[in-house]
């Protein structure tokens, strides 16, 4: 909670100093307003913070529908903070198996939307552009999820999972180039892992590059060789 408060406290501070030194308003009075607000935001926060605490204690016992209450009040009452939209989407997601096909698509999209509210406030969240893009492609929302992902891998370079759901996505479009350059990107995170060359492989044959092709299927063979479609592409192109 002290640093949920801290956090937000300084965000504000900061917000109004730089208001305060843009105008030039040095009168007392300003300091005073800005302390109230700065006050009045910790005990939205703590309040923010409780309703959270609650909500993690009705998830315990499943209580769905209670779990989601109080974290969509933790939301309201702290409107600054991503963490709580974010809980909202995680918990709903977390509660998919047991969803039959109509509640799990409403599911979906409501987790989508918590998602999406915890990105205006931090655009910059790797993971949960990342949650966005899996549920875009559960929902066959293929375009939105290939933005996603790549937003994913653009503020967090190192997500594996990110860039291993992408790379079907854009050699389904037809997109090599990109798909290439996300290939590539896997076989120095995954160096073991013979799918980021079997990506590299199709990106290089989707643009006429078989010998560049021949040499990533050579690799992933002699990395697992018992894999036999890769040996079946690599007679293909040989």
């Amino acid at each position: 909670m002290a640093l949920g408060l801290l956090t937000g406290s300084m965000a504000i501070r900061n917000k109004a100093l730089s208001v305060v030194q843009r105008k030039k308003l040095n009168h007392p009075w300003v300091e005073l307003c800005m302390a109230a607000m700065l006050c009045w935001y910790a005990v939205r926060a703590a309040m923010g913070d409780v309703s959270a605490a609650v909500g993690g204690l009705k998830d315990g016992v499943g209580d769905k529908a209670g779990t989601q209450a109080a974290f969509l009040q933790a939301e309201r009452w702290d409107t600054l903070s991503a963490r709580y939209p974010y809980e909202i989407g995680r918990r709903l997601l977390a509660h998919l198996g047991n969803a039959k096909n109509g509640a799990r698509t409403e599911d979906l999209k409501q987790a989508a939307g918590a998602f999406e509210r915890a990105l205006r406030l931090s655009p910059l969240w790797g993971e949960a552009w990342l949650q966005l893009g899996l549920i875009r492609e559960e929902l066959g929302e293929q375009s939105a999820a290939v933005m996603a992902y790549t937003t994913a891998t653009k503020y967090d370079p190192n997500s594996r999972l990110a860039l291993f759901r992408i790379a079907p996505l854009l050699a389904a479009h037809g997109r090599s180039g990109e798909l290439l350059e996300v290939a590539k990107r896997l076989t120095l995170l995954q160096p073991l892992d013979v799918r980021g060359y079997q990506f590299e492989a199709t990106a290089y044959q989707s643009l006429g590059r078989d010998n560049e092709a021949e040499l990533a299927y050579t690799k992933a063979a002699q990395i697992d060789s018992a894999n036999y479609p890769v040996w079946f592409n690599l007679a293909e192109v040989r």
